[in-house]
């Protein structure tokens, strides 16, 4: 289960979309986010001046990568487990391990600062008088709300999540609102289906806690097409307005996903064998996901329009930049840019017929390779690398 969290998480389509922009920062900082994550766990869970310390070496590792909003997206994730972590020691009675624990990480804190202040003071310094700063940005201690919204995803956008090129997948041939993308945010069609598994069948402190932080994550991914949700954490969140293009989120959303999706793995391991096939939880989930990708393969075309905002008006312009004096009324003109825009059309029709339908495949596979386990056809172990 740990291969098939670590394939799903370092195979997500964000890994190579950064790498082909550059984001080399961004990229060594997300390797080092799920070390960062296992230290707080372990710290929290041994209480020692040990688990301080390697949480410490995590942290000064993940902040050395040069990308703090990374780390910031992590620790959020991490404070979300840490709250869930409180109110059940509260309530529990054993305040003692969990402030012990509490203690441990700030020691790691502390330490994992030190060790990369240097670099970050000297950002400190000159960083009002960034875009990211009151000075420039016109935010009050980060950058103005239009600036820090933009490349928000689309409520609609997030079906991306589950397949790849519903919305045309990079530009030129996404229709999504962005302004432009390298590729969509995609976890993973066998992600997701062990994601669901997980949350339905694991029921304890951690699958709380990380269902909590990818919901919360997936809110604020949309940015300002939720300000019901993001404007007040814009304005009042610690460093909330420090940060740009709130689909980066959705990156530790692949994080959480893929420790999520190895708990429904692991939680097949002791299946009982035998029984109605109706009644194995694996068969619902395969269920309403199929039923859910048949209906976007039949129906999808009259879903989604696939045309991108303002699309015809560019066509135009190139038109008339190339054509001084044409009129777009004119008909000739009329019915090329219909052509071009029919073309671009079915053409984003096709990709997302065609991804809804391996989609489809996939969660059959994984169907029956579930169904062969409940009846000991195949071991647990096989499976497992089949998957």
């Amino acid at each position: 289960r740990s291969t098939v969290a670590a394939v799903a998480y370092g195979f997500t389509t964000y890994i190579p979309v950064i790498l082909a922009a550059g984001h080399n920062s961004k990229y060594i900082a997300l390797a080092w986010a799920p070390w960062m994550l296992l230290a707080f766990l372990y710290t929290m869970e041994r209480r020692t001046i040990v688990s301080g310390l390697l949480f410490a070496i995590a942290l000064a590792a993940n902040l050395r990568a040069g990308h703090v909003q990374i780390t910031y997206y992590v620790t959020f994730a991490a404070g979300i487990w840490w709250l869930v972590e409180a109110v059940h020691a509260f309530r529990g009675g054993d305040r003692s391990d969990f402030l012990r624990g509490t203690g441990m990480l700030v020691l790691g804190s502390v330490l994992g600062l030190m060790m990369v202040a240097q670099p970050y003071m000297s950002h400190a310094e000159i960083a009002p008088w960034t875009t990211r700063g009151s000075s420039a940005g016109g935010g009050e201690g980060g950058m103005a709300w239009e600036y820090a919204m933009a490349w928000s995803q689309g409520p609609g956008e997030l079906i991306t999540l589950l397949v790849a090129d519903a919305y045309g997948g990079a530009s030129p041939t996404y229709w999504g609102a962005k302004t432009f993308t390298g590729g969509p945010h995609y976890l993973g069609i066998v992600t997701v289906f062990f994601l669901a598994l997980g949350f339905w069948k694991v029921r304890d402190r951690q699958t709380l806690s990380l269902s909590a932080a990818l919901v919360a994550m997936i809110l604020f991914a949309l940015g300002e097409n939720l300000p019901l949700v993001n404007k007040p954490m814009y304005a009042a969140f610690p460093l909330f307005d420090a940060f740009r293009v709130p689909e980066t989120w959705l990156s530790i959303v692949a994080l959480l996903a893929a420790l999520l999706a190895a708990r429904g793995l692991a939680s097949l391991l002791n299946a009982p064998e035998g029984g109605k096939l109706t009644d194995h939880p694996w068969f619902k989930v395969a269920a309403g996901m199929g039923a859910l990708l048949l209906a976007l393969n039949l129906f999808g075309t009259s879903l989604f329009d696939f045309e991108k905002a303002g699309e015809r008006a560019q066509i135009e312009m190139q038109i008339e930049r190339a054509n001084p004096g044409v009129s777009m009324t004119d008909p000739r003109v009329v019915q090329f840019v219909d052509q071009q825009l029919a073309e671009i059309t079915q053409e984003r029709i096709d990709v997302f017929t065609k991804d809804t339908r391996r989609s489809l495949v996939v969660v059959i596979a994984i169907a029956l390779l579930l169904f062969l386990l409940s009846k000991r056809t195949l071991p647990y172990w096989l499976v497992g690398f089949l998957i």
